[in-house]
């Protein structure tokens, strides 16, 4: 009888003692900054073809204004459109921009800020506009 009751206790002892510790408990994880793609500076709200045979789009667009650098003045930054004819618009405007597209398929456009005094522009986001 006192080997079972010691061979319990040496059971439980060493069940007990391989027991592992959370060592992560109320630890959380950082954010990965190669994990999630880069947020756009500005977006498109809206994009209108003027009629169905037209070659021109009308763009809104959304600057968002809580993703810019600190250290970015915004009284020389405008918004700077890469058409998929490879031509550069650079415009004050949100609202009403009028730009090219191709008629058949769809069209590709680079969207970013430009900075107007250094002559740089921003990361650019791509929109497709089918």
């Amino acid at each position: 009888m006192k080997k079972a009751v010691l061979t319990l206790f040496v059971v439980a002892l060493v069940a007990f003692s391989c027991e592992k510790d959370n060592e992560l408990e109320n630890s959380t994880l950082g954010s990965n900054p190669y994990e999630n793609p880069v947020l756009p500076y500005v977006t498109v709200e809206r994009s209108t073809t003027l009629r169905t045979d037209s070659s021109i789009v009308v763009f809104d667009l959304k600057i968002h204004l809580d993703r810019i650098p600190a250290d970015l003045d915004m009284r020389f930054v405008q918004q700077g459109i890469i058409d998929p004819f490879g031509d550069t618009v650079v415009t004050a405007k949100v609202n009403g921009i009028f730009l090219n597209k191709k008629i058949d398929g769809p069209s590709n456009y680079q969207i970013g800020l430009f900075d107007t005094e250094k002559r740089r522009i921003s990361a650019l986001s791509e929109y497709t506009h089918l």
